[in-house]
């Protein structure tokens, strides 16, 4: 067994074991803290900056037989172990300024902050993020004097390595990536949240790369070595950590990046592929080799929407055309002060309070005008204010290392929107059925939505519509731009304060799962039923041919919700291997104006024996909205909704 496939078995063997150890860890230091000082002694900058000193200081430090990347993964919510207690948070959801970090190092950054608001307490934290890298140094070095051969050899490495980038910016590619790793570490210590992402490190990372390989100290098998070592580093937390790749930026370190997932096949980092029109055939290749796998990576992003939609909300060109993948889908400028998934709502619940008024319309145009009027006074009235005490909370939250690698002068608030194919389809039904064929009336549609159709008459009505979103015809797509593009109009309307920037998407993580228990709705589906995926159509009633329920998609005003608009669907490996379908079908779904794609393979069959013998599929990795998980560890009812959608029709 290799030196790779040892350390990823180690990693596997151990995930359970350091999850506990290391949330037990950081809770009973930070309450051995607390319990030393008075609550008037110091303000919160200042008490959780000495913290991470503290932290620094005695925190056991642990370097694992074979590990070139060092480092623990805190991120466990250990805050759940104290409950009540004030800690640090600095809500994840971002991509830190890793580019600036590296060409500046420690000792700069630390000169750099002095005169930042809370300067003091910044530089008491970048001090004691010095630290916790000497500790590495320390422990390798210590290591060494009981070592010999190529293990005296790795030590040795990583003690020099970390002693350097405890004050000085990196030299090589391996002290970049040792680096980025730390900082990640650390910065999921202070979160007790997820899905702090990596950005564009193919860009950032590439001239160490580039100098490493034309001084001939580095090779592209001893680079994927590295970047594996640093995935299975990311995989011991549970969270969501995005890696993107790819767009304008193409170069020998994206194929790299694909081809380390495709050999490791670890939970994390997931993989965003950046599409443009400059994107090579290899890479689509590499990309289509990884889909193979059936981890449900890369996920395709479409850089002419995103771009021209990151800059609809107000981010400037340089940051939008250098955006990366947060957590799951949310596209966002690297660097920037954010929350990708600050607040949301369901688009259907302010739909369903509409029907209930029960007026009178003479006509579909008067239907949905009286629709628009009413979302807008439920944006504004009922959620707007929400929004503005949750920007304005995570605005004040105490965050001393993230505030060193954040720009603060501009808040990015995400707001995800669920629901979007229901409610398309259902005002579309609505429009069919009422106002076209006067065969039902709004109100009996929808006392039949809550009792799950049981005129049987009414319910075939609506299963032999021919038109309705998935369908990919004329009526149902324009539909689609002017209710999703009067949503978007609505959202950016209202301001929350004059230093956010509102980011609206089109999904909430697992929300098609958790909320299937919702009555029926008026476009045909059940009780029970899936709900529509992201930007997908609604599972039932109706069967939807792949193509078309993406071309239907297509015609989402994608451009006004820049932090994220997805698409999942499943494909069999003998498709993708046979037909090569996969480039032509990214390739038109882009065109046609799609925002996102992602890809499950796995058949129904394979993760329903997966469920029952789940210690024979261990190794099984499946995407939940944007999240890679072991299937066998999921909920049932996640579990269940997976195996559901491998079944589907969409094909």
């Amino acid at each position: 067994m290799s030196n790779i496939d040892a350390l990823k078995q180690q990693h596997l063997s151990m995930f359970e074991k350091k999850r506990d150890k290391h949330k037990k860890i950081l809770s009973e230091l930070y309450m051995e803290y607390i319990s030393k000082k008075s609550t008037n002694e110091e303000d919160n900058w200042e008490l959780f900056s000495n913290f991470y000193l503290y932290f620094s200081e005695r925190f056991p430090c642990e370097i694992y037989e074979n590990e070139k990347i060092v480092g623990t993964n805190w991120h466990w919510k250990w805050s759940t172990l104290i409950p009540n207690t004030v800690t640090p948070n600095n809500a994840g959801h971002f991509i830190p300024s890793f580019q600036d970090f590296l060409q500046k190092g420690v000792q700069e950054k630390i000169n750099e902050v002095k005169n930042l608001p809370h300067g003091a307490a910044l530089e008491t934290c970048l001090k004691a993020f010095s630290q916790y890298i000497k500790n590495y140094s320390d422990t390798a070095r210590k290591a060494c004097e009981s070592s010999c051969g190529e293990n005296k050899q790795r030590l040795l490495n990583i003690a020099n390595d970390c002693e350097h980038i405890s004050n000085h910016p990196p030299t090589s590619f391996r002290q970049a990536l040792q680096l980025i790793w730390f900082i990640k570490s650390f910065l999921d210590m202070e979160s007790n949240q997820a899905a702090i992402s990596l950005g564009r490190a193919d860009s950032y990372l590439y001239p160490y790369f580039e100098n490493d390989i034309k001084s001939g100290i580095l090779t592209y098998e001893d680079a994927k070595e590295l970047i594996m070592c640093f995935y299975i580093k990311a995989s011991e937390g549970d969270e969501s950590c995005m890696l993107t790749v790819g767009g304008d930026v193409e170069n020998e370190l994206t194929a790299l990046f694909i081809d380390a997932q495709t050999q490791i096949k670890m939970r994390q980092p997931s993989i965003a592929l950046r599409v443009c029109r400059s994107t090579s055939e290899q890479i689509l290749s590499k990309a289509t080799e990884l889909v193979l796998v059936g981890n449900g990576m890369p996920a395709y992003f479409n850089d002419d929407v995103i771009i021209k939609g990151l800059k609809n909300i107000g981010i400037n060109d340089k940051d939008s055309n250098d955006y990366g993948v947060v957590g799951c889908y949310e596209a966002a400028p690297q660097g920037v002060f954010s929350n990708t998934v600050a607040c949301s709502f369901n688009i259907f619940d302010p739909f369903s309070e509409f029907l209930e008024l029960k007026s009178e319309y003479t006509c579909f145009s008067e239907f949905l005008d009286a629709y628009k009027e009413h979302f807008d006074n439920y944006y504004k009235n009922r959620l707007l204010p929400r929004f503005k005490t949750s920007a304005e909370r995570d605005q004040a939250l105490v965050c001393p290392f993230a505030s060193t690698l954040l720009n603060k002068e501009k808040y990015i608030f995400g707001i995800n929107i669920s629901e979007t194919g229901i409610l398309i389809d259902s005002i579309h039904t609505i429009k069919k059925l009422v106002f076209d064929e006067k065969y039902t009336t709004i109100e009996y549609l929808l006392s039949q939505a809550k009792n799950d159709f049981t005129d049987d008459a009414l319910y075939e009505k609506i299963l032999n519509l021919k038109s309705y979103y998935g369908s990919n015809d004329k009526e149902s797509n324009e539909l689609a731009k002017e209710i999703t593009s009067y949503i978007g109009k609505v959202i950016r309307r209202y301001v929350i304060g004059d230093n956010v920037i509102i980011s609206p998407s089109l999904f909430i993580f697992t929300q098609d799962i958790w909320h299937r228990e919702h009555v029926g709705m008026v476009n045909g589906r059940k009780k029970g039923e899936l709900l529509s995926y992201g930007i997908m159509p609604c599972e039932a009633p109706h069967s939807n041919v792949l193509t078309s329920a993406l071309l239907s998609c297509a015609n989402v005003c994608a451009e006004y919700f820049p932090n994220g608009c997805p698409a999942m669907i499943r494909l069999d490996n003998k498709e993708i291997e046979q037909a090569n379908i996969l480039p032509s079908l990214i390739k038109t779904f882009f065109e046609a104006g799609g925002f996102h794609l992602a890809i499950n393979t796995l058949d129904a069959e394979t993760l329903q024996k997966a469920k029952e013998e789940p210690k024979e599929y261990s190794d099984i990795i499946v995407k939940i909205s944007g999240y890679s998980a072991h299937f066998t560890t999921l909920n049932e009812k996640i579990q269940n909704a997976v195996i559901e959608r491998a079944r589907s029709n969409s094909k």
